[in-house]
């Protein structure tokens, strides 16, 4: 995903939409095709219709076939029968018989809405408005790059650090450094709307936007799916997964559909501190309601929830 935006901003600008739209048709084609002919089923579906003979053969095929490893390949089916048969017996009502499932819905899901209301999709999708509003010498386009580069590449450098510091360590820096870059990017577009002579800060939005984008994928970006995955059973991560994931990707159609109308209504400095506010209000809730979960089990969790 973070791939497909680095291209749209690379090509998005120089073509027309009919070309634009032809060339990125090209890659869910090629991978439909590539799919269909070197593509397998999962272990997963093959137990799940009752081929068990074709389930075995298919992790074979990840493996040699060698005698001594026969039984490794049978207790992988019988953990994927087991996973299976747990996922099927939850449902969302379980999730409120539990004070501590209770407490990790609430975390799960304030985690996600956080997420979108720091204003990422604004920044993503807006990039080239905000950058033409607040930037002066550069084109906007070449800053949007610059910005889609910085993610892509951050999200290679993020899976290694993320798990060698505290879960709510990285959300504090994050929301924390999310903050401080908004309210900047606010007040340097409030004074220039305004008149204000701010050529000697020209630099500043693309400072603060590339600065963003790392504090975001430190933190607020990978880490609320690390948790979600990480504090609820087996038996309700399918269901769970599926509801928050909703409920986050629509807020986050809300804030891409919407942050123009907002920019015109009340300014794009506003608006910035707006999510600047959201992220000061989420810290709290990180610093004072969100649990560690690094190098703890599920049990673990669970007894520090119920609490």
């Amino acid at each position: 995903m973070v791939g497909g935006q680095l291209f749209t901003y690379c090509l998005g600008p120089y073509v027309s939409v009919s070309i634009f739209n032809f060339v990125s048709a090209i890659f869910p084609a090629l991978f439909l095709i590539l799919f269909t002919l070197l593509g397998e089923e999962t272990p997963y579906y093959y137990i799940r219709i009752g081929e068990y003979k074709l389930a075995k053969e298919t992790l074979k095929k990840f493996r040699s076939t060698a005698n001594d490893e026969e039984l490794e390949i049978e207790n992988d089916l019988s953990m994927i029968q087991r996973k299976m048969e747990e996922q099927s017996k939850g449902t969302l009502l379980d999730i409120f018989r539990s004070k501590g499932l209770i407490k990790a819905l609430i975390m799960a899901e304030g985690l996600l809405l956080l997420q979108q209301l720091t204003g990422v999709n604004a920044v993503l999708f807006y990039s080239q408005t905000i950058f033409s509003e607040t930037v002066s010498g550069i084109d906007a386009e070449v800053c949007s790059i610059i910005i889609g580069a910085v993610h892509f590449v951050c999200s290679f450098i993020a899976p290694l650090i993320l798990d060698r510091l505290n879960r709510t360590f990285l959300l504090l820096v994050s929301t924390i450094g999310l903050m401080a870059c908004e309210t900047l990017l606010g007040v340097y577009s409030y004074l220039k709307h305004h008149g204000e002579n701010v050529d000697s800060w020209s630099f500043l939005p693309i400072i603060t936007l590339t600065l963003y984008m790392i504090f975001f994928m430190a933190g607020m970006g990978p880490m609320p799916w690390f948790i979600l995955a990480e504090i609820f059973p087996v038996r309700l991560k399918t269901i769970v997964s599926s509801s928050v994931a909703c409920t986050n990707w629509m807020l986050g159609f809300f804030v891409t559909k919407y942050f123009g109308d907002m920019k015109d209504a009340i300014g794009l400095a506003q608006s910035f501190w707006i999510f600047a506010g959201c992220c000061a209000l989420g810290a709290l809730f990180i610093k004072f309601y969100v649990i560690e979960t690094r190098g703890k089990s599920l049990e673990e969790i669970q007894d520090i929830l119920n609490k």
